[in-house]
């Protein structure tokens, strides 16, 4: 039987109208689709962190305004805003110049990360490739020998590390490429806000 969502809906009568309206800053329901997991509650506190971490190096309240928006419009993944909050808890304060100014330096840190990531994944791949086509040709090589052993237990402990590459799921990084894209996208929106403004 496949799993149903439960919801619970109460009403409550109330003597005029409410103050706070969906999505505001106070009530933080920012989330319309967030109806079961994985949930995005974590990414509020997230998001408010960079966002004061950002003002401590004195920009304007727009160019804040700017960042919290880019934040928030869930262009970014889970993992992409966890290293984004690395990334600038790793910066000196007064180092950021403006919000698009810092997401296009972590963007070329991400394809930094990504290319070499690549890199030492395709050389395994290959390693393991080679060292699996030698154990497998010495079969046919007689009679065995201690290096033949040796073969044998180098591809059977290489293929661990080697199946979990390939089956892992693939990180999605917040490549220059994609910042491009959503930078035009936001600048036919909103355009940026420069910080010396």
């Amino acid at each position: 039987m496949p799993l149903l969502p439960v919801v619970q809906l109460s009403f409550v009568h109330v003597a005029e109208h409410s103050g706070k309206l969906y999505g505001s800053n106070e009530t933080e329901d920012w989330y319309m689709d967030d109806d079961g997991g994985p949930s995005f509650w974590w990414r509020d506190p997230t998001v408010r962190h960079l966002v004061s971490t950002y003002g401590e190096n004195n920009l304007p309240l727009p160019t804040q305004r700017r960042l919290r928006g880019l934040l928030q419009n869930g262009d970014l993944d889970p993992g992409m805003v966890y290293r984004l909050n690395e990334y600038v808890n790793s910066l000196q304060a007064g180092t950021i110049a403006s919000a698009d100014q810092l997401l296009s330096d972590f963007s070329r840190r991400e394809s930094k990360v990504e290319r070499r990531w690549t890199v030492w994944r395709n050389a395994a791949l290959i390693i393991e490739g080679a060292v699996v086509g030698t154990a497998l040709g010495a079969i046919f090589v007689v009679p065995f020998t201690p290096l033949h052993f040796a073969i044998w237990a180098a591809a059977f402990l290489l293929a661990v590390p080697s199946i979990w590459l390939v089956a892992r799921r693939r990180t999605t990084y917040f490549s220059s490429a994609r910042w491009e894209a959503m930078h035009d996208k936001l600048s036919r929106l909103d355009p940026p806000v420069n910080s010396s403004v």
